[in-house]
């Protein structure tokens, strides 16, 4: 495979690398959604994955996509985040933005739904306890998907599948050092046949700045993220 900014050749290794690079740096900041009703909390169903993008006052917030809690809005449904299976404390992964050219490596960091694993598999699958990691590179150009210059999408060659939205899309550059490397540049959204898309930090940069009634200021995605 070859890098579309410098042609340099890329094998399996390099990408095994770079998942495992991810899992090891990210993995304490990427969590499992799920729901359940109120009247049977044992009874819990996946819904997503999101990942912490504050930590404070002994709490966190955590960002996903709207689809994965969409369903479970109302006072009959309750919705729990489950934390990896590591002894290590939570950690919160940073933003970076403008960084998204066509040859980006990058690293989608998620839980996979046991029910769509047990039909791909043929056997049971049981909640996982760490998320996966799976390696890949933006492939196109970010685009405006409704023209509005407020809903911006990256593809990306990522293999996703149900369980992985709201998943961090976690910018590598490369396995040097790098002060982008480990930093979000999207969120894992859906899949179109073959076609992997992620939401653009573009696209919740503006959001943000809409929910926090910003007009004329332009602070930093990161920035308002610590406003929150």
């Amino acid at each position: 495979m070859a890098n579309g900014a410098g042609n340099r050749p890329r094998g399996p290794s390099t990408f095994e690398a770079m998942a495992r690079k991810a899992r090891a740096d990210h993995s304490t900041a990427t969590v499992e959604i799920l729901y359940s009703l109120r009247r049977e909390p044992t009874c819990k169903f996946v819904a997503g994955s999101g990942f912490i993008v504050k930590l404070a006052n002994g709490g966190c917030k955590i960002m996903t996509c709207d689809h994965v809690i969409r369903h479970c809005k109302g006072a009959k449904w309750r919705i729990w985040v489950r934390l990896p299976n590591t002894p290590n404390p939570p950690t919160a992964i940073e933003f970076l933005e403008h960084k998204e050219r066509i040859g980006t490596e990058v690293v989608l960091l998620g839980y996979f739904n046991p029910l769509v694993l047990r039909g791909v598999l043929g056997e049971k699958v049981l909640i996982a306890k760490e998320p996966s990691a799976i390696p890949g590179e933006i492939v196109g150009p970010r685009l405006d998907l409704e023209n509005t210059r407020r809903n911006w999408s990256l593809p990306h060659s990522c293999y996703g599948i149900d369980g992985c939205s709201g998943s961090p899309m976690i910018h590598m550059k490369s396995l040097s050092k790098s002060a982008d490397k480990g930093k979000a540049i999207g969120i894992y959204d859906s899949s179109l046949e073959l076609i992997q898309s992620c939401i653009a930090a573009k696209t919740i940069k503006a959001q943000l700045r809409f929910w926090l009634g910003m007009k004329q200021e332009r602070p930093s995605l990161q920035a308002m993220i610590n406003m929150l």
